[in-house]
């Protein structure tokens, strides 16, 4: 039998032998997959953690297996517990599995750190590849490419809604996967939690996912450990302030001067083999080639130097000397942020600074489906930001009721969101900022 048709097994890391199956080791072995072996997982994150050198390749694999044994236990608890008479089908299994081995693999150089400002949505690019380059081998598996993007994009057939959540929701295989990957890599072991016991407890009620009572401490602790990590490692200061360094780099170049291909392009062809070259060492590349006789270019020699734009004053900071006055919010600090972002911008000519010299930060950018609570708060209720409640099934009572209602600490994190503000300032100007920010400082302690 010709090695091609059998069933492989790849060692992970993280969950031990993973099968793959002959049509998924031929996605996996295109040059479209293969790419997302030069794409860190955590986009700067290696230059603060030095073992995250992980990539989008393996973590994608990780997905295709978690998504599979989700679907897999969500079958047996729906049958053994009754609770809903949806039907499972195995075409329908190795759907989520290709999708889930794709979900990624439009993603841009450095991941998330520059996706959405300097570079779009990966998803849309991940469903131009699928209908694309991809499609041949998702035809030859006798699957569709438009329902393989489709599951990509969140969406499935309304009667099997629980498929798109497998791969998206507050509970999926994609964020179950990233926390235990990158607590392995990063060292920071936040991101353990209970991964069996979760898996064991998934099922469908209603044509949704939840999770059965004897799963409510594992889900509990997976929204926990959600939280440190996006504290410690996902939002960590230098991390952040190396992702705003390279954006300023790449906002401030000309129009089109990047030679990123677009979506359209891709879907046209020629855009494929452009693509296929943009990865994160393309893009180490750019910021080498720059030359160092202006801002933007020593930008770009500071982020190949490793040496990032310091910290002058956050909310925190702020909050902090309003915290003795009565009937101020945790919004203080970073109102009182950005008004001296704006004094800053105002005042650049007379403190002779370029605004390339001032980096601001501020986690409220963080869409809400990224964060580790499920309740969206004031302007964050727009349709694109829909919450998804992992929701908590009862089979004594039969009833369904979320976590949060059942979890005193999970009810403090999805009422108590960590909003930062945050300014930093290139080294060579560190102390005149610095000096600038204690001012407004003390202006304020004077107020007070």
């Amino acid at each position: 039998m010709p090695k091609t048709n059998r069933t492989k097994f790849f060692r992970d890391p993280i969950h031990g032998f993973v099968e793959i199956r002959p049509h998924e080791r031929e996605i996996i072995d295109s040059l479209v997959f293969q790419r997302l072996r030069n794409i860190h997982q955590l986009s700067f994150g290696y230059l603060v953690y030095h073992g995250a050198e992980h990539s989008r390749f393996g973590h994608s694999i990780g997905v295709m297996h978690l998504a599979s044994r989700m679907f897999d236990n969500a079958l047996r608890n729906t049958q053994e517990f009754g609770t809903d008479s949806i039907t499972f089908d195995e075409a329908d299994r190795s759907k989520l599995r290709v999708a889930a081995l794709l979900h990624d693999v439009g993603h841009p150089p450095f991941s998330h750190g520059l996706e959405g400002s300097v570079f779009p949505k990966h998803v849309n690019y991940s469903s131009a590849l699928i209908e694309g380059p991809l499609a041949p081998l998702i035809e030859k598996a006798q699957m569709k490419p438009k329902e393989i993007a489709g599951l990509v994009q969140g969406r499935s057939d309304p009667k099997k809604s629980y498929l798109a959540k497998i791969l998206s929701s507050q509970l999926d295989a994609d964020r179950i996967d990233y926390l235990t990957r990158d607590s392995h890599y990063t060292g920071v072991m936040y991101g353990v939690f209970d991964v069996q016991r979760l898996i064991l407890s998934i099922a469908v009620k209603d044509g949704q996912l939840v999770v059965l009572q004897k799963g409510l401490y594992a889900a509990d602790q997976f929204l926990i450990s959600r939280f440190y990590m996006y504290e410690q490692v996902y939002l960590h200061r230098v991390k952040r302030a190396f992702e705003g360094m390279a954006r300023s780099f790449a906002e401030s170049a000309e129009p089109n001067s990047l030679g990123y291909p677009s979506v359209e392009e891709i879907r046209a062809g020629p855009g494929i083999a452009k693509f296929l070259s943009c990865d994160d060492e393309w893009f180490m590349g750019l910021l080498g080639d720059t030359p160092t006789d202006n801002v933007r270019g020593r930008i770009a020699d500071q982020i190949v130097r490793r040496i990032p734009y310091k910290k002058v004053v956050d909310s925190d900071d702020v909050r902090r000397i309003y915290a003795k006055k009565e009937g101020r919010t945790d919004d203080t600090g970073r109102s009182g942020i950005d008004f001296l972002r704006k004094t800053l911008m105002d005042n650049l000519d007379k403190l002779g600074l370029d605004k390339l010299d001032i980096l601001y930060d501020s986690y409220r950018n963080l869409p809400l489906l990224l964060r580790p609570y499920s309740k969206p708060i004031g302007h964050e209720s727009d349709d694109e930001e829909v919450s998804s409640p992992i929701r908590i099934y009862d089979e004594q009572t039969d009833t369904l009721t979320p976590i949060e209602d059942l979890s005193i600490a999970i009810e403090s994190l999805s009422k108590g969101v960590p909003r930062i503000a945050r300014i930093y300032a290139a080294r060579n100007v560190h102390d005149q900022v610095s000096k600038f920010a204690e001012e407004y400082k003390k202006s304020i302690q004077a107020e007070a």
